[in-house]
């Protein structure tokens, strides 16, 4: 491919993407936007689109629009990051004692990780991001729980490896792999 066909194929991921990945928090009744983040409300969800904001493709994806601004210099990649990570950082401290019904805790892995699912990729992210100059003060409260996570509370086999119990007893998958070292060598 040119550069010019890369260079369109990015574009047109990068807009896809922008469109489908609104970061905002809604009423989930009203479906009116919710800009107030000082203090927990147990109507609020994440305005819809075709994906979420905090998950395991989504630290992928962060640390892949890192890659892209730094290999073509389109600071627009790391425009949509930067976006949204400062969302997460602003609102996910709305949830830290989630309110009303549990079902409904849009930052639920950001805050009360449960898993390398929940936490590495995007710690990987968060990681590069601070060191790309994208709010590290906001970034390093998350990025801390999320490395402690996979430090102290992360299943393990008896000889010390990262492993997990779901949905078979003492797997190890691949996906654990890329979901643990990243982030801790980076650290």
């Amino acid at each position: 491919m040119s550069v010019g066909e890369i260079t369109a194929v990015l574009d047109r991921v990068l807009n896809y993407l922008d469109s489908c990945t609104p970061p905002r928090l809604v009423d989930r009744q009203t479906g009116s936007e919710i800009t107030d983040y000082s203090k927990p409300d147990a109507s609020a969800t994440f305005a819809r689109g075709d994906f979420l904001l905090v998950s395991y493709e989504w630290g992928v994806t962060y640390s892949g629009m890192l890659l892209a601004s730094q290999a073509t210099g389109d600071e627009r990649f790391k425009d949509y990051v930067a976006t949204r990570l400062k969302f997460i950082a602003d609102a996910a401290p709305m949830f830290q004692k989630p309110p009303g019904d549990h079902r409904f805790y849009p930052f639920r892995n950001v805050n009360a990780p449960r898993s390398l699912d929940d936490s590495g990729s995007m710690a990987a992210a968060f990681i590069k991001a601070s060191r790309d100059g994208i709010s590290p003060n906001k970034l390093r409260p998350i990025i801390n729980r999320w490395l402690d996570f996979i430090s102290n509370d992360q299943f393990r086999l008896a000889d010390g490896t990262l492993a997990r119990n779901r949905p078979f007893p003492s797997s190890l998958w691949l996906d654990d792999l890329y979901m643990s070292v990243p982030a801790l060598a980076q650290m």
